[in-house]
This record gives structure tokens, sequence and C-alpha cells, in this order.
């Protein structure tokens, strides 16, 4: 009997293993909001980035992303903030307040000013790191990651 070996893909393609558990069930007749129930995805966005001027150590994009709730539960007063991917724990903007029901999505968009070396691993490759900040259906503060997809890997333009 032969031995399958498992693919290893390189650290960068890490956060697309959701993704890809999500063909898993193509076939199967799960609609998309359970398949990415199932996949462990509660929040998941599409975004584009437009330059829009450079500057010596910064750089300013219009960030656009249509957020997708999977969560199971509504989400009012809630705040979308892209975060840092060598710093984690820097915010470098609010983009908006956001109240978003489950199944359903919203665009965001928002002029923004990044470090020169975030933008350039954004344009190499990396996707941006976003977080959606609210309040559970308990009333605990939650602070959740969203998947983020470039909009020309999904063919979805942003509305």
């Amino acid at each position: 009997m032969k031995k399958r070996s498992r693919l290893r893909l390189p650290e960068r393609f890490d956060g697309l293993m959701p993704i890809l558990a999500l063909f898993k069930g193509v076939g199967e007749q799960a609609t998309y909001p359970e398949t990415m129930a199932k996949a462990g995805l509660r929040f998941v966005g599409h975004y584009r980035i437009d330059l829009l001027a450079e500057h010596s150590d910064k750089v300013e994009v219009e960030f656009a992303l249509r957020l997708f709730n999977y969560s199971g539960q509504d989400v009012a007063g809630g705040s979308v903030s892209l975060t840092g991917l060598l710093q984690p724990g820097t915010s470098y903007q609010q983009l908006a307040q956001v109240s978003l029901n489950d199944q359903n999505d919203l665009v965001l968009s928002a002029p923004i000013i990044v470090p020169r070396h975030e933008y350039q691993l954004w344009m190499d490759g990396r996707s941006p790191r976003a977080v959606l900040e609210h309040i559970d259906v308990d009333g605990q503060p939650r602070l959740e990651p969203i998947e983020l997809i470039p909009s020309s890997m999904v063919g979805r333009l942003l509305a």
C-alpha cells in the first residue's frame, strides 16, 4: 500500500487553508454560509487596495472591504480595524462602526495611511489583517479576526 504524502504549503499560504477547506464541500448540499461556519470562518472580507499617494516612509491607500457575517449572530455597534502584520497589536486605522446581521454583508471604504513596509507586504501577496470588535449576545466583548481575501482571488468586484 502506497503512503500518501501531505502537501506542505509555504507559511504565507497558511491563511488560505480555511478557504481551501470550503472546496471540500462543493459537491455537497451545504449552503455557502454553512460551509463557511464549518470551516471556522465567522467573518470574511473581500478587499481591494488602491494607491492614493506615496510619502517618504508612509503610503496612503483607499481600502475597500465587503464584510460577510457567518457568525450565527447579529452584530450591532461593532468596529472594524486594520492591524499590523509585523506588529499584530498595532492598529493602523479604525475603518467604521458597523451593524451587520447574520448571513448579510456590507461594504466599507476609507482612505488609510500605513507604513511603507506594511504596504509592500500587501503588494507582495500578504493579506492585511483586520479585526471586528463587538459585544456578543451575552454582553461579552469580542475581538474577532476577519479572514481577508483579495477581490481578485474571488472574481467578485466590490460594489
